[in-house]
């Protein structure tokens, strides 16, 4: 276990029921800017306030029940610079031998990174499809149509689905194929 907690990219922590640490790994104390050093006796929520991650905290202690959540937003309030992260997270509560929770584990992931490459992804693609330009994109290996904007809809007469099943190679493959690949 001690090996796990250590040598692992998710960020742990352990709290007691109260919210104060006990312990949090490498990982969780380089994402917050600290040495592990740092955590231990100090409030989670004192360091951290928010008032749904709190509420959500205080559920899992009275319910006992485990909650976990993916590309949660979440601002460093002593790190304004680093703007809205995004987090996978669970908490799990530990109980005692009567079935109260007494500690609580928590293992979380940044995919921050992650989160924006998939909105500058998507805002991309609005843009290009929303283009009046013929934009095609093909698999390079097979030479299919893999998307089609709306402008290459537009110039071609054909809808995205005849133009997507459309080979660019092999413009006999039909009337419709034929258009769209001597349009290219």
């Amino acid at each position: 276990m001690e090996r796990i907690f250590d040598s692992t990219h998710f960020c742990l922590v352990y709290i007691d029921k109260d919210f104060n640490f006990i312990r949090v790994n490498q990982a969780y104390a380089k994402s917050c800017g600290y040495p592990p050093e740092y955590f231990p006796g100090k409030n989670h929520f004192h360091l951290y306030p928010h008032a749904e991650n709190e509420a959500i905290f205080r559920k899992v202690v009275q319910t006992g029940e485990p909650f976990t959540i993916t590309e949660k937003p979440f601002e460093f309030p002593d790190h304004p610079e680093w703007g809205v992260t995004y987090w996978d997270w669970t908490l799990h509560p530990l109980k005692n031998p009567g079935g109260n929770v007494e500690t609580l584990f928590v293992m979380l992931l940044d995919v921050t990174e992650r989160k924006r490459a998939e909105d500058m992804r998507s805002r991309l693609g609005r843009i290009l499809d929303a283009s009046s330009n013929e934009i095609y994109v093909f698999d390079a290996d097979t030479l299919h149509f893999i998307q089609v904007n709306q402008g290459a809809q537009h110039q071609s007469g054909l809808h995205a689905g005849g133009i997507t099943s459309a080979d660019p190679a092999r413009p006999e493959t039909g009337a419709e194929t034929g258009k769209a690949s001597r349009r290219l």
